[in-house]
């Protein structure tokens, strides 16, 4: 055959072939069965989240991963993959916020059922019986000793005429996890078990539009690209995978630590940040609010304090997050979701509070120099000057020189509705207390189960992601799921 004649051959094929797995402009790139259906229109992205009232009253829990190496999907007689960049998740996290899984393009409309395979999971918690703070020496970890298989034959189909669908995996706790008779210690963890996770329609009652599927909120990592030109920020994170948010023009995006610059302008390559943004339902994200944290790649441990410190310079941390710096870590690959880390503070310590635009009561936290204004249930960043590793039943150490308070996430009962309604916690090791909560106006999101608004009633269980300042202060509400 003539030569010339194949070369538009050629062409036509391998532009099909790089369109065969392309992944959504200005999101997370696609790698496995991105084009479960071929050539189909139809397009299908996937979250998880956890319900808020999913974690048993009797127990705290600190931090709960699950490895959620595949979803496997039907669609009309065709299977497809979803599979996670990412696929360790905490789930206590996802009580308020929300993970973003994949996208595919499946043949049929009519989704007939699916598989989630979850590799591995782990669970750590203590138990709570003289008040605030774990008790002494009860924190445990349980772990899954294989992959779990969990089949789902209810899926929600495309809309009638859309083309598009997003769905929510929805995990609960209460059923996911085993407990002992009494109700004190968790003895395995079964996600095949009934009512473990169900699967919901996007966007929910959220104050969202309907172009929009979903927050996916509170994301940090390293910033490695920003483009000018087409308004977008590029962040890489260690446990939530590689995310480009587009910055829309004429919004506030930007947070107070950004000083006077509230553009993009703000962003730099290779620091340290978190970035709230919303999901479209096209598969891109939509920047809500950048947040820089250090101006320099550098190591970044952030967990949740269990035991009430009993000294005024060491504490221990159960780890929620962490970013190791992109050159000359020293935490490596050491590290890992649900590990606890004893933290020694430096004399000269600088204490601060990410407030992400909140509005925040008086408090003594910021410019704080020890322990005693740190609390059970309080998530803290630190930036470790050096660190150990953990060596048998010795955890982890760092020395530090600098300690935000982040965002704790916990379910709860809301009374007095609100706005600024009252708080009870779930996990006991919060105590018992009624705890008030501050919402801000522009600033808080909102992912509820009736129509979205700042007025929270009473039942059923919420979820906040917040600022904690113990029980004489109590949450600055960043999100609130109901």
């Amino acid at each position: 055959m003539n030569g010339k004649k194949l070369f538009p051959l050629f062409l036509l094929l391998f532009a099909l072939a790089l369109s065969s797995c392309s992944g959504p402009k200005g999101g997370i790139v696609c790698t496995v069965n991105c084009g479960g259906g071929g050539g189909s229109s139809l397009f299908l992205i996937v979250t998880a989240a956890t319900r808020p009232d999913s974690v048993p009253g009797t127990i705290s829990i600190l931090s709960f991963t699950a490895n959620i190496s595949g979803i496997s999907i039907t669609s009309g007689s065709t299977p497809f993959t979803i599979t996670p960049s990412n696929p360790n998740v905490d789930l206590n996290k996802l009580l308020s916020d929300t993970v973003y899984l994949g996208q595919a393009n499946p043949s049929s409309s009519l989704l007939s059922g699916s598989t989630i395979t979850i590799e591995s999971a782990e669970v750590v918690y203590c138990t709570s019986t003289a008040g605030a703070g774990c008790d002494a020496g009860s924190i445990q970890t349980v772990k899954t000793t294989g992959s779990q298989q969990v089949a789902d034959g209810a899926l929600p189909n495309f809309p009638s005429g859309s083309t598009k669908l997003a769905l929510r995996l929805f995990f609960d706790l209460q059923n996911a996890l085993v407990l002992n008779p009494a109700g004190t210690a968790v003895t395995s963890i079964d996600f095949t078990r009934a009512l473990a996770q169900e699967w919901v329609v996007l966007p929910s009652a959220a104050n969202l539009s309907t172009s929009q599927a979903d927050y996916v909120e509170d994301i940090l990592g390293v910033v490695t690209n920003v483009n000018t030109a087409a308004s977008t920020i590029t962040l890489q994170s260690q446990t939530a995978g590689t995310f480009t948010a587009n910055v829309v023009s004429g919004t506030t995006n930007f947070s107070g630590n950004c000083g006077t610059t509230l553009t993009i302008a703000c962003a730099v390559v290779g620091q340290v940040a978190d970035i709230d943004t919303i999901l479209n339902d096209d598969g891109t994200f939509t920047l809500l609010l950048f947040d820089p944290l250090v101006t320099t790649s550098t190591d970044w441990v952030e967990g949740v304090i269990g035991y009430a410190p009993t000294a005024g310079n060491q504490f221990q941390l159960v780890v929620t997050n962490f970013q190791p710096a992109l050159t000359n870590s020293s935490i490596g690959t050491s590290l890992h979701l649900g590990d606890p880390v004893t933290v020694n503070l430096s004399n000269g310590i600088s204490f601060g509070i990410d407030a992400k635009n909140l509005l925040v009561e008086a408090n003594g936290f910021s410019g704080a120099s020890d322990t005693s204004v740190l609390a059970p249930g309080q998530v803290v960043a630190v930036t470790p000057t050096s660190f150990t590793a953990a060596n048998g039943a010795t955890p982890a150490s760092v020395n530090v020189n600098n300690l935000e308070l982040r965002f704790t996430h916990v379910s709860g009962a809301p009374s007095a509705p609100g706005p600024n309604f009252q708080f009870t916690a779930t996990g006991q090791y919060f105590g018992a207390n009624l705890a008030t909560t501050l919402e801000t106006t522009g600033v808080t999101n909102y992912d509820l189960s009736s129509a979205g608004s700042s007025v929270i009633p009473v039942t059923p269980p919420a979820a906040l992601r917040a600022l904690y300042f113990g029980s004489n202060v109590g949450f600055a509400i960043a999100k609130v799921r109901q």
